[in-house]
């Protein structure tokens, strides 16, 4: 399997276990599989697959001459796999209904990704209903994602020239409106423009379609290339090669391949970063395959030996290499952490420790109106969060003691590790006692908010012992100066051993979608400590 890490060993000592699932275990799975998680919302569905199937991968009902590709009723099944190793399907539904109007169909369908996290079973399972007209138009879509005990879920519905989308977490509900396009495609997106006209090799499409996850409407490129023959489930197959370019709402791109026969349906697709693939099958094979062990603590992890413990250290600069188009724009550049390019496919990397104690407000730095206010994920204005924050408030002689104060509560009172918790809400946090990283990332940023001391959460890497792993941190701007803060360790802000991809607000229906540039990164660097400095 390409850039799997190499697996620590097992029967490590229980206390060191334990320690990794609190500091390391939990940060680091949870971004790699929020990431999938997003893979799985944001491709339009039709992306994933919604091919007319040969007779032997899928039954198609029998429908009256000179029908629609479109209009036909169908149930479709997919296999998806991870960095080569299979790790969940989709299966599809689409037939037309004859309420509100025979003109109608029912696209219906799930997604399920089943993984491990420090061997605990995980299970993600997204669910999509959505009405739409037979030449492929929305009308209206509802998507529910479960994970552990999360659950999100999206309404969309389209008003005249617009698309609205209601996100619902925790018992509330956030509200986005997006301008509609004309003739915008709804989840079937490209299918249905293959299924209504094939392409022919070196040929260019344009379109819009919406997409789940990141609930709105994207534009989408589509370039042929030429005929290849690959390898099926069902033996050998001569299909045409074509390349896709999505731009989201907030201008950022998905790259996708998808390989298409000479009827337009497609048959497999790929996404690079991180690799995932999904490739039409029988039902009884989807249901039946065994998905494999693929754990997102053990083999995400990217081995790097340091000379020294980093926690001591004043600066760090590393080396990164990787070859991705882009590299050093994947990396977040600010007052403590400098890119420098070196070569193609290396960058230079300086990170610059940065404690609460001391700043003077030098560093001149701002906060957004959306890292001030609560939001879906972050209740800063919810009653118990504010009487919490509140106590600690009124008791701090200064806001660096004050944030000091609140990543050690949190640090003490987030004590339950649930491993197949992936992204629970800051109110739900406190009422469980119970996360990961993530968890701990969103009730510290809500107690901060809740003390008006701005917060963000960060995105990126965090090394320990002998490799670094994909973590979630708390970011307050105090005094000045964006510090972070880690909840899972307590330690009264970060060390140079953090490495820094992107941050977030978490405002908005579709706040997920910042992390995607991630997806990027997943098991295609290589990190090398080349200097440690210290006072």
């Amino acid at each position: 399997m390409r850039n799997r890490a190499e697996k620590p060993p097992r029967g490590m000592p229980t206390a060191i276990k334990n320690w990794c699932g609190r500091v390391v275990g939990e940060p680091r799975p949870w971004v790699f599989l929020m990431m999938i998680c997003l893979l799985i919302e944001v491709i339009p569905v039709g992306c994933v697959g919604q091919a007319q199937p040969s007779a032997a991968s899928a039954r198609t009902a029998q429908t009256p001459a000179g029908s629609k590709p479109s209009q036909q009723a169908r149930e479709l099944w997919y296999l998806q796999s991870l960095f080569g190793e299979t790790v969940g399907y989709e299966r599809i539904s689409v037939r037309s209904v004859d309420d509100p109007s025979p003109a109608f169909r029912k696209v219906e369908g799930e997604v399920v990704l089943r993984v491990k996290r420090m061997g605990t079973p995980v299970s993600v399972v997204t669910r999509y209903r959505a009405l739409e007209t037979c030449e492929g138009h929305p009308r209206e879509f509802t998507v529910t994602v479960e994970q552990g005990k999360a659950l999100a879920e999206y309404r969309g519905r389209v008003d005249g020239k617009q698309l609205v989308v209601e996100t619902i977490v925790a018992g509330r509900t956030a509200q986005q409106t997006f301008d509609l396009p004309k003739d915008c495609r709804g989840f079937l997106g490209l299918q249905d423009c293959l299924w209504e006209k094939p392409m022919q090799p070196h040929e260019v499409r344009e379109f819009s379609c919406l997409m789940l996850g990141v609930n709105g409407v994207c534009w989408a490129k589509a370039h042929s290339r030429d005929f290849e023959v690959i390898q099926l489930p069902e033996g050998k197959s001569r299909v045409l090669r074509i390349e896709i370019t999505y731009t989201l709402p907030g201008k950022q791109r998905i790259e996708q391949t998808v390989w298409v026969d000479s009827s337009g349906t497609i048959v497999k697709q790929r996404m690079d970063s991180p690799p995932v693939d999904a490739v039409l099958v029988t039902r009884e094979r989807a249901l039946q395959e065994r998905f494999s062990s693929l754990d997102l603590i053990e083999d995400i992890r990217i081995p790097a030996r340091a000379p020294e413990d980093l926690r001591g250290a004043r600066r760090a600069v590393y080396h990164i290499k990787g070859q991705i188009e882009g590299l050093a724009e994947l990396l977040a550049s600010g007052t403590n952490q400098q890119v420098r390019p070196l070569a193609e496919g290396v960058v230079e990397l300086t990170v610059t420790l940065r404690r609460p104690r001391g700043i003077t407000g030098s560093c001149a730095e701002q906060a957004t109106r959306d890292e001030m206010e609560p939001n879906l994920w972050i209740q800063s204005d919810a009653s118990q969060i504010r009487t919490i924050a509140e106590s600690f408030a009124k008791n701090a002689n200064e806001p660096s003691e004050l944030a000091v104060a609140l990543e050690r509560y949190v640090f003490q009172t987030v004590k339950n590790r649930d491993y197949n918790q992936t992204f629970l809400s800051a109110l739900d946090v406190l009422n469980t006692k119970e996360g990961d990283c993530t968890e701990h990332a969103v009730l510290l940023a809500a107690l901060a908010r809740a003390c008006n001391i701005p917060s963000r959460v960060a995105v990126g890497l965090v090394h320990h012992r002998d490799a670094f792993y994909y973590h979630m941190w708390t970011e307050l701007l105090v005094n000045g100066c964006w510090i972070g803060f880690d909840a899972t360790r307590g330690y009264g802000g970060i060390d140079v051993g953090y490495i820094k991809f992107g941050h977030d607000s978490l405002a908005g229906a579709d706040a997920m979608a910042a992390f995607l540039p991630m997806t990027k990164l997943l098991g295609q660097i290589r990190i090398e400590i080349v200097k440690l400095e210290r006072d």
